[in-house]
């Protein structure tokens, strides 16, 4: 029989996050996941490192509240304590706080996720690289897991509602300055021709950093590659990214003419996911990075999130002991 007492201290524990806490002199309020709150913590949260290791130098909790969150599995009868043994102290964590977050909503929407394992000795490391991600995806989103599933929940019901987030706002055009090369009088607003425009931002360009978001394939394209490897036109069969490199070097040297200074390097991030970032990596190497200087050129890795299996935000299992993931 689940000790309800016991959860009820739980709760405010355990769903402690850096974003939900508001301290005051002698006390914490702390703002639960999903809509509930608590007070009168005399608790601060502990922060689990990847690796496993609770990190007593940083965490202040009592040795009593400590033990409530290595047991919480165990004591919600949903794992075993053998089986909560064989998890590290991140994973035991994570877990429990999807664990009460589940119980907090009130449907067990992701009980799939934790309930009916097999005795421990059986598929034991797959427990655990189960709960290793669990607590990757709790730590890679604010708010954690909790959050997360509580946001998407209210989104899906939202959506299914036909509720519109955008209701109470009008849609205008934008005010703005538009400057046509062919016009040689100087704009009424900013006083300049476009070759002057242009000029005055050339004397910043060096302080300038490109952005290229390439996450996705072309397929919708009948393109089996990355589309930054696609060909812009047949006569110099010229990738997009050849062009856009040329692009970014050719204003480099102009910010060199501009302002005498040959150091200025313009950089360029690309923003890769699973899917791109090998072949983004590799259409680099093969070509020498277009013409970039070593560390110029910077790849940033966008992460997965967690697919939902339906509309109460179920996490989706791509196996028994795997969340599937998805790039957004």
């Amino acid at each position: 029989m689940v000790n309800l007492t016991y959860a009820a201290q739980l709760l405010p524990l355990l769903l402690l996050s850096p974003t939900s806490i508001k301290s005051s002199e002698n006390k914490n309020s702390v703002v639960l996941a999903n809509g509930f709150t608590a007070t009168h913590l005399n608790l601060r949260p502990s922060f689990l490192p990847r690796g496993g290791s609770l990190d007593n130098n940083k965490s202040a909790l009592s040795s009593s509240a400590s033990a409530i969150e290595s047991d919480v599995g165990p004591a919600m009868e949903v794992i075993s304590q053998g089986n909560w043994d064989l998890l590290s102290d991140r994973g035991k964590a994570a877990l429990s706080r999807l664990i009460l977050y589940d119980m907090s909503s009130g449907n067990d929407g992701q009980k799939h996720v934790y309930g009916e394992w097999p005795e421990a000795g059986v598929q034991d490391e797959e427990k655990r690289m189960l709960a290793e991600q669990i607590a990757d995806l709790d730590g890679s989103y604010p708010g954690g897991l909790p959050a997360y599933l509580s946001k998407a929940k209210t989104l899906l019901k939202e959506s299914a509602d036909g509720t519109n987030p955008f209701e109470e706002f009008e849609a205008s055009v934008p005010e703005g300055e538009s400057l046509s090369f062919e016009e040689p009088n100087a704009n009424p607003h900013t006083g300049m021709t476009f070759t002057e425009a242009e000029q005055a931002g050339l004397t910043g360009i060096g302080d300038t950093v490109f952005v290229l978001v390439a996450g996705g394939l072309g397929e919708r394209l009948g393109y089996s590659g990355i589309k930054l490897s696609l060909e812009t036109n047949l006569c110099t069969n010229k990738c997009y990214l050849e062009v856009y490199a040329k692009y970014i070097q050719a204003m480099q040297r102009m910010a060199h003419l501009k302002t005498g200074k040959d150091h200025i390097r313009i950089p360029l991030v690309i923003m890769t996911s699973g899917d791109t970032d090998p072949l983004t990596r590799q259409l680099l190497k093969d070509n020498n990075n277009f013409g970039f200087d070593e560390g110029q050129v910077m790849i940033v890795k966008q992460d997965k999130v967690c697919a939902l299996k339906d509309g109460n935000a179920g996490l989706s299992m791509k196996s028994k002991w795997e969340i599937e993931r998805i790039t957004t």
